[in-house]
């Protein structure tokens, strides 16, 4: 019995991941390996085969709680082996962050052979909305993301504003 439950899990995780993936591309090399119980949910989180490594350096945000920013939204860069075309990571990706919403920035609508964009330098960017509005949150949850693997970058979302106002 306990096996055949540890086979509906495995199975439930399996379906759930081809959905949230958007098809077999994502997970085709993790049906051939032992899945412990402790990775499927990292599997299903992350949407990302195992062997998937960044490639991109590390930036480092280097900014003040003084800085002008919006204190409850994020922006991510994400590595370029960890973008996803029209499909931001879910949730549980970035850790035990209290977050309201999570918005891809690099969203193509229609055709993307037909987008002028150079694949070969594209990333994925996101914005992340905290549900705690605070400047001091906004750094704290920089901090920890920074150490995520699949991050290029994660910064405030600065306030511009044009020359003269």
């Amino acid at each position: 019995m306990k096996n055949t439950n540890y086979f509906l899990i495995v199975l439930m995780a399996c379906i759930f991941l081809f959905f949230s993936c958007g098809g077999t591309d994502e997970i085709e090399s993790d049906f051939g390996k032992n899945i412990s119980e402790n990775n499927i949910s990292e599997v299903i989180c992350n949407c990302f085969d195992s062997n998937i490594k960044p490639i991109d350096e590390k930036i480092i945000w280097n900014g003040t709680i003084n800085d002008d920013f919006d204190s409850s939204s994020i922006l991510v860069v994400m590595d370029k082996n960890f973008s996803r075309l029209n499909t931001p990571p879910n949730k549980c990706f970035f850790g035990d962050i209290n977050i309201e919403n999570i918005m891809d920035l690099t969203t193509i609508t229609g055709d993307p052979n037909d987008a002028l964009i150079n694949w070969e330098k594209w990333h994925q960017i996101i914005m992340i909305k905290l549900f705690v509005n605070s400047k001091e949150n906004i750094v704290n949850v920089i901090r920890h993301l920074e150490k995520k693997e699949g991050i290029m970058v994660v910064a405030p979302n600065h306030y511009v504003y044009p020359d003269g106002f």
